[in-house]
């Protein structure tokens, strides 16, 4: 690599701890810690600063020289990173065939359209888990009054990709659950009333009031939980469409280590789990840490929603305890990754930080 060039991978996080917002900035993490010992200049910044990114959201690369400081290039997003870092510096886990290479693109891209979707939707459309954490949560990453633009650009973003999965109403492909359409009409027409006489001034009976918002919350609560068993029933077939795919790949369980090296820990890719198996037998691929990241923000037990949790758990023991080792491996990888650093105070995502991105490319 030219000495001359800098690589800086933004993630939302802080110090040496990746926060579990975005499960793409986690992957990314965790793609870099197994891979840069190889690179020279590459820096994990704990920006949380999206205005530094093109489209508004982490993860993004900045690839510049650091004696002209002029910008090369800015690429988003875990795959377009690890598409990036092998193809202009070689960067890579474990060699691929060139089949089972474009299998591990193909993969990356389903789970970023599926099984990514369903964590956006456990962490911003959820209602008790955005209101009991995703939505505070970035009070420890964001000042004032940043804290308060970021939840709401994810909690739309997340509505948008789960209309496109058929998560959510509007552009839904799921059948088995659909016929609720009495509840949608009567939640809109209690919604109606409630702002109609708002904007009057009436003020009906109290207990008139009371009825009328018990009924709506009532009607609220079976909707979300309808929604949430979407989630559940779409992830279910998501999760087996990987695991299917990753059973015509995988060597026999006889091989796994044996067809390996033996290699400094320090510089190897490897994380070694006993008796367990990647997508592609021994070989641990980018769509297993994407997969693993994913998994583990489902299954973070500080969300105060439990229904997929409990899912995933039951139904992917196996896959659950793959990813509870590989993410305490990992861990005590990152705590001791000297390439993680604080940003520079021109990359803090400050109001007026923010305001200058729109000028001028931090």
């Amino acid at each position: 690599m030219d000495p001359n060039r800098i690589l800086e991978v933004h993630i939302w996080g802080k110090n040496n701890q990746v926060a579990k917002i975005d499960a793409q900035c986690l992957a990314i993490a965790w793609y870099l810690s197994l891979t840069c010992s190889k690179l020279n200049n590459v820096k994990l910044v704990a920006s949380c600063n999206g205005s530094i990114s093109p489209t508004g959201r982490l993860p993004v690369l900045v690839d510049y020289d650091r004696q002209q400081t002029q910008l090369k290039h800015k690429v988003v997003g875990y795959l377009d990173i690890v598409r990036y870092l092998e193809t202009q510096y070689e960067l890579t886990l474990d060699e691929l065939s060139p089949e089972n290479h474009l299998i591990n693109e193909g993969a990356i891209e389903y789970i970023l359209k599926t099984i990514e979707t369903t964590t956006m939707y456990t962490l911003f459309v959820n209602k008790e888990n955005y209101e009991g954490y995703s939505r505070s949560i970035f009070s420890q990453y964001l000042p004032f009054p940043m804290q308060y633009s970021a939840p709401l650009f994810f909690r739309k973003l997340s509505y948008e990709r789960c209309q496109g999965i058929g998560l959510l109403k509007g552009n839904t492909t799921v059948e088995e659950d659909l016929d609720d359409d009495n509840e949608e009409y009567y939640i809109q027409e209690l919604k109606e009333m409630n702002k109609k006489l708002s904007q009057t001034g009436i003020r009906m009976g109290g207990l008139y009031e009371r009825q009328q918002r018990d009924k709506l919350n009532e009607l609220m609560v079976r909707e979300n939980t309808l929604t949430n068993m979407r989630c559940i029933y779409l992830l279910g077939q998501y999760i087996e469409t990987v695991l299917s795919m990753q059973g015509e790949n995988i060597v026999s369980d006889d091989s796994v280590g044996n067809s390996e090296k033996e290699t400094d820990d320090s510089t190897s890719s490897h994380i070694h789990l006993p008796n367990e198996t990647y997508s592609f037998g021994s070989k641990l691929s980018s769509c297993d840490i994407l997969l693993f990241a994913c998994v583990s923000i489902l299954t973070f037990d500080e969300l105060p929603n439990k229904s997929v949790h409990g899912f995933v758990t039951n139904n992917f023991p196996k896959l659950v305890s793959t990813v509870e080792d590989f993410e305490l491996a990992i861990n005590h990888r990152l705590l001791d990754f000297e390439k993680v650093v604080s940003p520079a105070p021109s990359q803090v995502p400050t109001l007026t930080n923010t305001i200058k991105s729109y000028v001028v490319d931090l």
